[in-house]
């Protein structure tokens, strides 16, 4: 009995442990809850701390954008600068390649027909009638000027290829505004994030930008904002004055191509051609083996003008048209930079308006 009497006052013993352990706890617990509650949850000085906090971080935006503002012109006169870069390159690459192209369908196209033997006998024999007319009747065009007539409208239909050159300038000044703006468009997005400027904020003072520019609607002065301008959807068409240029260029260039191969006296000198069409009424009097002789030498004769002329036209249609080239790039008139640089007159002195408003 004395066993079981031991086992009974350790169990007792072991219930009481455990109940002041959980007692002992359950005291802790409740301790550590009311001091949170005390000095945390329910402490003023607290709760004012956070709501003085979230006071000053309002005003120090506030105030971040307010600094933000007093820099934009100069941010912005960046901004623009950069776009304009982005979009001056885009198009000098893509007027590069256009050079390419050209001279691609100049040379074999059109020079081998120039250069062409029978070509040059054609224009040889037509000189000859032509200026005989010419001196009958002095209405009648000269020989030269109907030799260039021929040969603007070959390099029309060879090169040129009916206002198709117009079309592709007109799609390369495009895509250089419209690289303009989207350059635009992200560097403006990054100045708002830079000086944490809230967005509706920050699109109230794009809208507030106005711009009257006539720089779009030809002779028309249309009211635009910088918001409008570099909002998603948007894009500034080539102005009339670009596609006025891109045409004219066009026209153009056949009559200074035609102009630089007559200047340069290509086509055979007129003792040369007086040789030439003696030659077809004196055949009857002269040998078969003489007549092979002349035109054998004549066949030499044209190979040694064509090896001597046709690199320096070649060449001289290929400066003409990277003069072209800077033309489109930086007329000051009717030019992309012309274009842009309208633009940027026009943002910067709104900008300027509106910072001393």
């Amino acid at each position: 009995m004395g066993s079981r009497d031991y086992n009974q006052w350790a169990q007792r013993l072991e219930l009481i442990r455990r109940c002041a352990v959980t007692l002992l706890w359950i005291i802790i617990i409740a301790s550590i809850f009311m001091f949170l509650v005390k000095h945390v949850i329910t402490n003023p000085s607290i709760n004012d701390d956070k709501v003085k906090l979230q006071i000053f971080e309002q005003k120090d935006t506030v105030v971040e954008s307010r600094i933000s503002y007093e820099k934009l012109n100069e941010e912005i006169s960046a901004a623009l600068i950069k776009a304009r870069d982005v979009a001056l390159d885009s198009a000098s690459e893509g007027l590069d390649n256009w050079v390419e192209e050209i001279m691609g369908r100049v040379d074999p196209d059109f020079l081998d027909w120039y250069f062409g033997y029978w070509t040059q006998q054609k224009m040889q024999l037509a000189s000859i009638y032509n200026n005989a007319f010419h001196l009958v009747y002095k209405k009648h065009p000269s020989a030269e000027e109907k030799i260039h007539e021929e040969i603007v409208r070959e390099f029309q239909k060879r090169v040129l290829q009916q206002n198709i050159s117009q079309l592709e300038l007109e799609t390369i000044a495009q895509q250089a505004m419209n690289q303009y703006v989207e350059t635009l468009r992200h560097e403006l997005s990054l100045i708002a994030i830079r000086y944490k400027i809230p967005k509706a904020e920050w699109d109230r003072y794009l809208d507030d930008i106005t711009i009257l520019s006539k720089t779009f609607e030809g002779r028309r002065t249309v009211p635009l904002t910088l918001k409008a301008i570099v909002s998603y959807s948007s894009t500034i068409m080539v102005s009339r004055q670009m596609r006025f240029i891109a045409g004219s260029i066009e026209r153009k260039a056949g009559t200074q191509v035609g102009t630089e191969a007559v200047s340069m006296g290509v086509v055979i000198p007129s003792a040369c051609v007086f040789g030439r069409a003696t030659m077809k009424v004196m055949e009857k009097f002269l040998t078969p083996v003489v007549v092979v002789a002349i035109l054998a030498w004549d066949v030499l004769d044209h190979h040694r003008m064509e090896a001597e002329y046709r690199p320096i036209l070649k060449e001289n249609i290929r400066k003409y048209f990277c003069t072209v080239k800077e033309t489109i790039l930086n007329d000051e008139e009717s030019g992309i930079l012309a274009t842009i640089l309208d633009i940027e007159k026009n943002v910067l002195d709104a900008v300027q308006l509106e910072t001393r408003q």
